[in-house]
């Protein structure tokens, strides 16, 4: 968890990542920072009021952020969270998400995660 909020440092603006808490952490408790928002299984509760155009924009803003951390966590760097589910995902204010529950984290080999982004892109390894 701590190691993919590093790689998506450069997005933190809005993408978010608890981080594990130093000195409260065993090997039976984690605790975390705190992240604000909605789980994405409550969003359309949260946005009837808006105007259709608005949902709309909201909804794609949203899906290019979530799409972009996966992307960035499965081609980048080979760890990502692999229990991506709706309620695993937090909107917060702005279209920020946060991504929550590291229990099931994967890491690809590096054979996999190429393979992956030359049939994800069409790219041949030496262009990654």
């Amino acid at each position: 968890m701590d190691t993919i909020a590093h790689h998506l440092r450069d997005h933190s603006s809005h993408v978010a990542v608890p981080r594990s808490v130093p000195g409260l952490v065993t090997p039976r408790l984690l605790v975390t920072s705190f992240l604000e928002g909605v789980p994405l299984t409550e969003a359309a509760k949260h946005m009837t009021s808006l105007a259709g155009w608005k949902r709309e924009a909201a909804k794609k803003l949203v899906l290019s952020r979530v799409s972009e951390a996966y992307g960035r966590m499965i081609l980048g760097e080979g760890l990502f969270q692999a229990d991506g589910h709706p309620g695993n995902i937090l909107i917060g204010k702005g279209g920020s998400i946060g991504l929550l529950d590291y229990g099931q984290s994967k890491q690809l080999p590096d054979t996999h995660r190429l393979a992956f982004a030359r049939g994800a892109g069409g790219r041949s390894t030496t262009e990654l």
